[in-house]
């Protein structure tokens, strides 16, 4: 071989080995990467990822009843992925030893440093819930807020519906970091209800609901987003032993009569609370059997069965709350009972002594509304007037509402504005008006 071939192999293996090497390079180490334009960039950091499963559930030691509730529910729901999570409050003998980076779930209102920081960022009607690298926090404005944040987390974060989040069979890990705020929720009048400040309700007629023959004493009554459903009933059944009623459906924005049911024996029909889950209607009968409830049908307004009230106690009035899965009753002097989603007794809540007549009740996610009727010979209140109480049974504050000629027989709230219902002035059909709440 001559010296110019031998110098030419020579070049080629060394180009050979060079070009190897950097093959080498480019595949073997893991802080860099190959692009097709020969440029390399830092690879992807590892995402820290918070394991929820292994956390405790810490609520506040003064917790009302739905905030027990968020916390067993959660408990159940992390129950279902193997978690070995406990519920435990927030109760310290001296909160200047509380851990700030303690591993927890921390639940709604709490003493909590991470806690109360997001909670003072939130505005009314919003919910966040947030991962730190030690804890999970679920935190609502308020209590109500917050558990709605509960039910966000089993019905979207637990079912695997959020990107980023890992859930399985024995895992739920979620990233570092990880910040969610709701939207606000319109909380209605609750918003600006409160215990300290005077509040009046601004009215307006709406339209009659005319009799029909001798059906012609209205009762009950509940309005939905779409529909107004009202009880005549019929006056030539007195004494009240078996008296039938109509159940007039009309259409909220044009108040046209869209449906009427059968003549149904419904006894005092006092008052009706609308079932969203089954389009159903519950009717009080409040006299005979005061515990009966029967069901119709919404669209038909057709019978379907009668049930009766758990407990002891029966009820002139009710209502149902979707976000609680609970019912409400109204019993004598604004006295209250609470029942499960199955009308099984949870609780009995005492409400202000009154002279006034109890009529209907009504109810958001925070409060629950009494309508009272103030006789022309009442004195302890010149005005018909609605009572409000917190679902613990707290008395909030009470509202005149200014239709002073008329009997109020139920009330109803839609987004911000009430319905109330009345017999007219010579009591020969119905007559509703509106009523929004605003400081005094």
């Amino acid at each position: 071989m001559n010296n110019s071939r031998r110098a030419a192999c020579a070049l080629l293996a060394l180009l050979s080995i060079a070009l190897s090497a950097c093959g080498s390079a480019a595949q073997g180490g893991d802080s860099v990467s190959s692009t097709d334009a020969g440029i390399t960039e830092p690879a992807p950091a590892e995402v820290k990822m918070l394991d929820v499963l292994t956390l405790p559930i810490v609520r506040s030691d003064n917790a009302g009843d739905l905030m027990v509730r968020a916390a067993t529910g959660l408990y159940k729901a992390l129950s279902a992925h193997s978690s070995s999570a406990v519920i435990t409050t927030d109760w310290v003998k001296d909160e200047s030893t509380i851990d700030p980076n303690a591993a927890e779930i921390i639940l709604g209102t709490t003493n909590r440093p991470a806690g109360k920081a997001l909670q003072a960022e939130l505005v009314p009607g919003t919910f966040a819930i947030s991962a730190t690298e030690t804890q999970l926090l679920i935190v609502g404005a308020d209590d109500v807020d917050s558990y709605r944040g509960v039910q966000y987390f089993i019905d979207e974060v637990l079912a695997g519906k959020v990107e980023g989040i890992e859930v399985g069979d024995g895992v739920l890990r979620i990233p570092v970091g990880y910040h969610y705020v709701s939207e606000v929720m319109d909380m209605g009048p609750s918003t600006i209800l409160n215990s300290t400040d005077s509040f009046i309700a601004e009215t307006k007629l709406v339209g009659p609901v005319p009799r029909i023959g001798n059906y012609k004493v209205m009762q009950g009554g509940v309005v939905t987003e779409d529909y107004a459903y009202f009880a005549l009933i019929n006056t030539a059944d007195f004494p009240e032993s078996a008296v039938e009623a109509y159940i007039l459906k009309y259409d909220r924005e044009t108040w046209k009569e869209v449906g009427r049911s059968k003549s149904l024996v419904l006894d005092h029909a006092n008052d009706i609370t609308y079932i969203p889950e089954t389009n159903e209607l519950y009717v009080v009968s409040c006299y005979v059997d005061s515990k009966r409830i029967t069901v119709l049908d919404a669209d038909t307004l057709e019978f379907k069965e009668r049930k009766s009230l758990g407990g002891s106690n029966g009820a002139y009035a009710l209502e149902y709350n979707p976000l609680r899965g609970q019912f409400v009753s109204g019993l004598g002097k604004t006295n209250m009972c609470i029942y499960d989603k199955d009308l099984n007794y949870v609780t009995y809540h005492q409400g202000k002594n009154t002279t006034l007549v109890t009529q209907g009740i009504c109810a958001d996610d925070k409060y629950i509304y009494h309508v009272l009727y103030s006789t022309k010979s009442n004195t302890e209140e010149p005005d018909n007037v609605i009572f409000v109480y917190d679902w613990d049974g707290n008395f909030i504050t009470k509202i005149p509402i200014g239709i002073k000629s008329y009997e109020p027989e139920n009330i109803s709230l839609v987004g911000d504005t009430f319905y109330i219902a009345c017999n007219n002035a010579d009591w020969t059909g119905g007559i509703v008006f509106t009523a929004k709440i605003v400081k005094e």
